[in-house]
Parts: C-alpha cells; structure tokens; sequence
C-alpha cells in the first residue's frame, strides 16, 4: 500500500490517494478543493478510482465530491455517526468502529474517534493511519464547533495513545513542522496527545 499526499486548497488540507500497487486501485481520503489535479494524479500514474473514503464531513474536507464523482461513480463511505449530520447529493456507505475497507487487495480498518465532530474517523493500516482533524502534527481538531465534543476527543486521543509507535501518522492538515510523524514521537511531542489527565487536556485545550 502506498499513500500518496497533497496539500490543496486555501486552508492547507491533506487529501491523500492511497493506493493497492498490486493492482493500481485507489481511494482518494477526502476529496476537496482542486478536483481537476486530482483526477490528473489518477490518469497520469493509470490508477484506477475504487472508492472516496471521508474521515469526517466538514466542507473543507468534502467539497470535492460531487466534482470527483462526476469523473467516475464510486462509492462513498462515511460513518453511520457522521452521516446524519451531513447530507451531501450522493448516496453513503455506513461505515462502524472495527470495519474493513479493502482497496484493491489492500485493506484499511476503520478507528471512531469522536471529538471534531460526531462520527470522525481514522483509517489505519498495520504501517499508517490516515487521522482526518482527529490529530495535527503538534495539536488536534477543534471542540468549538457544532457537533464538538472535548470529553469524546480527550477519549479519542487516549484511543489513539495506544496504538503502536511505529505507525505513521497523516493529518488532515498542514499544521506542524513536518507533513507526517511516527505516533511514538507524537506521544512525547504533541502537547494533546502528551496531556497526563482530562483536566490537563482540557487545560491546553482551553475548554
């Protein structure tokens, strides 16, 4: 499996095309922003679109879609908690804590973590995980926001605490000193991830 990153649009997103080298299937994470360089990517490297997978439903994350699937119709998974609360023109696969997405012969299993937003997810593989506004470089995603839930993110980030160090993590955002890290150096540097209680947590956090 090999995940390829893109820093598109005005407000510094990730999108990432992950994609199954043994058979040049791809799913794209998060399509927004500039569809036409994206469908470029696709024809340029022969790789065939299978599936849109979404870690949450935020504009900046989704805006792409309809443009993308005018391209090609693939079906599009989003949580069963997220999808009540975005309703976009085209038909959702549900998706639950613990499910499997294959790409191509690759697959990706799904991690709930509440916190952004209700039904924000992560996608990890036994090398990745691709974590949406879940977790950035040195912070993690807003709490302020309808939907927001600072208890369920402080859950989510000790959810995440205990994943193996050597997964690279991939934000949704460009938000730190480098575009991606291992989870193990996260712990020590990442001050939400680091927060010793829900008190410190939501100290830094400035709930």
């Amino acid at each position: 499996m090999l995940i390829k990153q893109y820093l598109l649009g005005p407000m510094a997103n990730f999108i990432y095309i992950i994609v199954d080298e043994s058979s040049s299937k791809v799913a794209i994470v998060d399509p927004a922003w500039e569809v036409p360089f994206l469908i470029d990517e696709l024809e340029k490297n022969q790789w065939e679109l299978e599936k849109v997978l979404l870690t949450h439903g935020h504009n900046d994350h989704v805006n792409g879609i309809e443009e993308l699937l005018a391209y090609k119709e693939v079906p599009v998974y989003l949580s069963q908690d997220e999808a009540p609360f975005y309703t976009p023109k085209v038909e959702l696969e549900r998706l639950s804590d613990g499910d499997t997405v294959s790409v191509g012969s690759s697959s990706l299993t799904v991690l709930s973590t509440p916190g952004h937003s209700s039904g924000c997810v992560c996608y990890c593989s036994d090398t990745n995980i691709i974590a949406g506004d879940m977790i950035f470089i040195d912070g993690c995603g807003r709490v302020d926001l309808p939907g927001s839930d600072p208890e369920a993110m402080y859950d989510s980030l000790r959810k995440v605490y205990q994943l193996d160090d050597q997964l690279m993590v991939w934000p949704g955002h460009d938000y730190g000193s480098v575009r991606s890290e291992r989870l193990g150096n996260l712990k020590k540097t990442n001050p939400y991830l680091s927060a010793v209680d829900k008190s410190d947590f939501f100290e830094k956090r400035g709930v």
